[in-house]
């Protein structure tokens, strides 16, 4: 189908009418060619964009799977992000679902750390309604007398809320933080990679519970 990709315009500053019949026959000469060389440029950029973005989600991938402990893998996360969405600071929140509440967990960088703590307290109710949604949510937090902007990414692993991620928009920032392909595929290995480490956490907590029951028993039959 053809698409409308740019505009061609020649401009005399002194005479409006410099350009007759010889010259849109030239231009309506030079722009298919014209048209053609910026579709191929805009292909070009984007297989490159999709090949950084491959790359990228292949090392993470490496990276997250690496450990199976909570807080290195939210360190991860959050600096993984940080990187994807222009330096943007980010926030991890993990689901604890036996008492059905959200902490935080990491941020990055770490001494805009309070933002997230706040955004627990004063969004409670909206961050709890909100978990159990695959849809982005957008909230404002008052920092300093300036409104910074949240983009909250709800993390689901099979079907299971596991946390929040929160990229932040700072005031000075020109644009709203985004949701590109890199960071939807990020969100999404994150979610898998942190439900796993919860998973192994609640196992080996539970193992040591064990072994300290089995040695109280072993104390008190001798």
């Amino acid at each position: 189908l053809d698409e409308v990709i740019g505009v061609m315009v020649l401009r005399h500053d002194t005479n409006p009418h410099a350009y007759g019949q010889r010259e849109r026959e030239l231009l309506e000469s030079i722009a298919p060619q014209a048209a053609v060389a910026l579709r191929n440029a805009r292909l070009f950029q984007e297989a490159q964009t999709l090949s950084t973005d491959l790359q990228e989600l292949v090392s993470s991938s490496r990276e997250f799977s690496a450990t199976l402990d909570v807080s290195a893998l939210a360190q991860s996360i959050v600096r993984r992000l940080h990187t994807a969405t222009s330096a943007r600071p980010v926030s991890l929140l993990e689901w604890n679902p036996e008492n059905r509440t959200l902490h935080y967990v990491a941020h990055f960088p770490s001494e805009l750390g309070d933002l997230a703590r706040r955004l627990l307290v004063e969004h409670s109710a909206a961050l709890q309604d909100q978990i159990r949604s695959v849809e982005p949510l957008t909230l404002t937090l008052e920092r300093e007398g300036a409104a910074w902007q949240a983009l909250v990414m709800p993390l689901i692993a099979r079907e299971r809320p596991v946390g929040m991620a929160v990229i932040w928009n700072r005031p000075s920032d020109a644009a709203p933080p985004g949701v590109s392909r890199l960071v939807e595929g990020l969100i999404h290995q994150a979610a898998v990679a942190l439900q796993n480490a919860q998973t192994y956490s609640r196992a080996d907590a539970s193992l040591r519970e064990r072994v300290i029951e089995l040695s109280a028993i072993e104390v008190i039959s001798r």
